[in-house]
């Protein structure tokens, strides 16, 4: 992240310090590559999504993570940032229109990666028939509809995002992952939207619940939080909703144990026996 950026989405540069596991310009690994496209939440950049793409990296996928113009500040190669034109207007009928326009970016990026010839990332080849779609809150519901638009997308995940575009009546029978937190509690809101979608996924399905988390303990801001030793400077009256009582490192965890499990069986065909029975090591 650039210090124009950071300064962009949380008001100074600090952010553009922040070093990760990835490094630039790596040539890509020969052969074919299945792919996952990641789709952050409203108001958030593609960045808040850098511990689960690395992880997801590191187990053999290619991972393409998309920031959604005009929903958040977004850094173009020329330099220029845009801000975000509709973080003030969030209601029902904004997050049908956004779920929509995010599936059609989701399937735009894919025609990109998956063309003949030299694609976006020069040397990089995708599996064309092992692509997933994952995201977090809106991003979350955005790969799920991707998927119900688009067949290329053979499996997809919800880490905590409402439902606002209408699941087909005749059932949706591709994989889904639901990731919430708390949600199975809340018998009037978040939990309600859920159950409803609940019963238009036809196929393999899973709903797992991290009741000490927050709505945001599945993207990097928790562990951010925690780096910089700033958790406590966090509104009160917001904090229990978006953070929980859940660690960064332990929220990490768990999303990229639960994530990776999910893809892994669907796209890889491996065994992923954490999808069948509670953890100890995440309650």
């Amino acid at each position: 992240m650039s210090a124009e950026l950071s300064t962009a989405l949380f008001g100074g540069p600090d952010l553009a310090a922040v070093r990760t596991g990835a490094a630039a310009g790596a040539t890509p690994a020969p052969g074919r590559h299945p792919l996952i496209v990641l789709s952050p939440g409203f108001g958030y950049s593609r960045t808040s999504l850098t511990a689960l793409a690395e992880d997801l990296a590191a187990r053999g996928y290619a991972v393409a993570a998309l920031d959604h113009t005009y929903e958040t500040a977004v850094q173009f190669p020329d330099g220029r940032v845009e801000a975000c034109l509709i973080c003030d207007r969030v209601d029902e009928r904004l997050g049908t229109e956004v779920t929509l326009s995010r599936a059609k970016d989701i399937r735009t990026l894919l025609d990109r990666l998956t063309a003949p010839g030299t694609g976006p990332v020069h040397g990089l080849r995708i599996d064309p028939s092992r692509i997933g779609a994952a995201g977090h809150s809106l991003g979350g519901a955005s790969a799920v509809e991707a998927m119900r638009e688009d067949g290329r997308v053979r499996a997809a995940a919800n880490l905590d995002g409402d439902f606002f575009a209408p699941l087909p009546a005749d059932g949706l029978t591709g994989p889904v992952l639901l990731l919430s937190t708390r949600r199975s509690s809340d018998a009037h809101g978040p939990a309600a939207n859920w159950e409803e979608g609940w019963k238009h996924l036809t196929g393999w399905k899973r709903w797992l619940d991290l009741p000490e988390g927050g709505h945001l303990s599945f993207c990097d801001m928790p562990w951010l939080l925690d780096a910089f030793g700033v958790r406590d400077q966090v509104p009160p009256e917001t904090a229990h909703e978006q953070y929980g009582s859940l660690s960064g490192e332990h929220a990490l965890a768990a999303s990229r144990t639960y994530l990776g499990a999910f893809f892994d069986r669907h796209l890889l065909g491996r065994p992923s026996p954490e999808l069948n029975r509670p953890s100890a090591n995440h309650p």
